[in-house]
């Protein structure tokens, strides 16, 4: 009887969530069924959690890109970034403040834009990760904080609509934005991100998915690269490496730069530095 009881109990849990998850896909469709243009808002230069995840709404709205382009406050920099836009065909538009409020609704993905939340302004859905923050505008919200990527809270829907519509493109995007946010799993992860990590992986394209994660330096940028690392200073368990000047295009080395050094032995504390612009 206990066991039987578990069993149940189980399974109640999980037809309870799979009920949810349906409940805010129609609350979803509803919110933008009756306006032409929906914009889906993420974060400025986004990362593969907010792409992936803006991806997947529209996918799951079954809309078209014209009727809701993915945009962005600023441009994505980050060259796997970028990498990923390409190899998978998603197109990220950079918008001004003044553009955004010109709209009447707009879905905010792995973001809470508090600035948009203003009398007059548009009609905010909001679906994130983040810690919540309140906002009057929203008028729909799913702020799960507990989680470690947006890219679970998606996938967990489509699993409640209609896992099979998770073809390997969708799979691929979605794991990679899983695995980036969670740090390969090894980062604030829950049972939940877990279970839409191995779903994923079954679906996901892997040779493409090596590819995405595989950093593409300019040749400019290498080299300040291998400068930066030939010229290194350590003191103790600080390391302290400069890479001259740099580009504004090349400036996102300096976190690569610094993660490569906490790498070094006995280092605990790493600084990467540059110029870009006359500024250090």
């Amino acid at each position: 009887p206990g066991e039987l009881r578990d069993v149940l109990r189980i399974d109640i849990e999980e037809e309870l969530l799979r009920l949810e998850a349906e409940r805010r896909v129609y609350c979803l469709r509803n919110f933008v069924s009756a306006v032409e243009t929906v914009p889906i808002l993420v974060h400025p230069d986004p990362d593969p959690d907010a792409v992936s995840s803006a991806f997947a709404v529209r996918a799951l709205l079954e809309r078209t890109a014209d009727s809701m382009p993915i945009v962005t406050r600023r441009a994505i920099t980050r060259p796997e970034n970028r990498r990923m836009t390409e190899l998978l065909g998603i197109r990220v538009v950079e918008v001004g403040h003044d553009e955004l409020l010109a709209f009447d609704r707009i879905v905010a993905v792995d973001t809470q834009p508090g600035d948009l939340c203003v009398p007059g302004g548009p009609e905010l859905a909001i679906i994130d990760h983040h810690p919540f923050e309140a906002c009057r505008s929203a008028i729909l919200h799913d702020v799960r904080p507990h989680l470690g990527s947006t890219a679970t809270m998606l996938t967990q829907y489509f699993r409640a609509m209609d896992e099979q519509r998770v073809g390997k493109v969708l799979a691929t995007a979605l794991l990679f934005g899983i695995k980036t946010d969670t740090d390969g799993l090894t980062r604030k992860v829950t049972p939940e991100d877990v279970e839409a990590y191995a779903f994923l992986q079954e679906r996901a394209d892997m040779e493409v998915l090596s590819r995405l994660e595989r950093p593409a330096y300019p040749v400019d940028a290498a080299r300040a690269f291998g400068a930066a690392l030939h010229r290194l200073c350590q003191q103790d368990d600080v390391v302290v490496a400069f890479a001259g000047e740099l580009t504004p295009e090349a400036s996102h080395i300096l976190a690569d730069l610094a993660d490569f050094c906490l790498g070094i032995e006995t280092a605990t504390w790493a600084l990467a530095a540059g110029f870009v612009a006359d500024e250090l």
